[in-house]
């Protein structure tokens, strides 16, 4: 019994301990987001011209720092997303969302992402489709992932074609790329946390499609994919209309 006891204390030590990383990881990718915001603020007064004209190079220049400020941004959000699910703190707000008026802010957003390899956010939404209900920062960040992610292994000069279609008790995303796909044996563990694919040299953690996964969970949703080697992948997600009811 005594050694019982002994094991349940250890066991909670441990427990108290894993919960303090959690913490002490959010902790951290939240002073990150802070400096990081200031910095993107001032790129965009520099490059809007209120400190004065600047010329083409120093404009790329900055519009590269700019790039790396925003990667290292979602990096940080992604981190606190985690351990926020992990903590069992994340809370969904319920709202009516416009969806062609969601989606088509979203993406407009996103449009540097092909920039530097000349790939085209390619969005096909029926301006008559319904609203549904859900959390819209968390939603805009599940989509945000998923073109990124698409961007990151679509070829160059290509595009990247994301569906928006009403289905009789939800709304469907599908986001599809013209990259060299996903091998069979990986797109089972694609979403697990800290799970890369497609090669070794891809930036990030590996977390936000294990982000997205779970997030979509909490809206009682559900995602998928579906690939072919050479042809390209699709990243499928349906979200109930009305999550009020669930």
């Amino acid at each position: 019994m005594e050694l019982i006891k002994k094991q349940a204390g250890h066991d909670s030590a441990g427990e108290d301990i894993e919960e303090n990383l959690h913490q002490l990881v959010a902790n951290i990718a939240h002073e990150f987001r802070t400096p990081l915001a200031i910095m993107l603020g001032h790129i965009d007064i520099i490059l809007d011209g209120v400190t004065g004209t600047i010329n083409k190079k120093q404009e790329q220049s900055l519009q590269k720092i700019k790039e790396l400020a925003l990667r290292l941004t979602r990096m940080a959000t992604d981190i606190l997303s985690v351990a926020t699910v992990i903590n069992g703190k994340i809370q969904l707000r319920r709202e009516k969302i416009a969806t062609p008026i969601f989606v088509n802010r979203v993406i407009q957003s996103l449009e540097y992402l092909g920039q530097k390899k000349k790939i085209t956010l390619d969005l096909d939404v029926p301006q008559k489709i319904s609203s549904f209900w859900g959390d819209p920062d968390r939603i805009e960040q599940c989509l945000t992932n998923i073109v990124e992610n698409a961007v990151k292994f679509a070829h160059r000069d290509t595009e990247v074609h994301i569906n928006v279609r009403e289905e009789p008790e939800s709304i469907r995303f599908e986001v599809k790329d013209q990259g060299q796909g996903i091998p069979e044996e990986e797109i089972e563990k694609i979403f697990n946390r800290f799970e890369r694919s497609r090669g070794d040299n891809a930036e990030g953690f590996g977390l936000g499609l294990a982000i997205t996964k779970e997030i979509i969970d909490l809206h009682r949703g559900r995602i998928w994919v579906e690939s072919q080697p050479g042809k390209g992948s699709s990243f499928i997600f349906e979200l109930p209309k009305d999550l009020r009811q669930r």
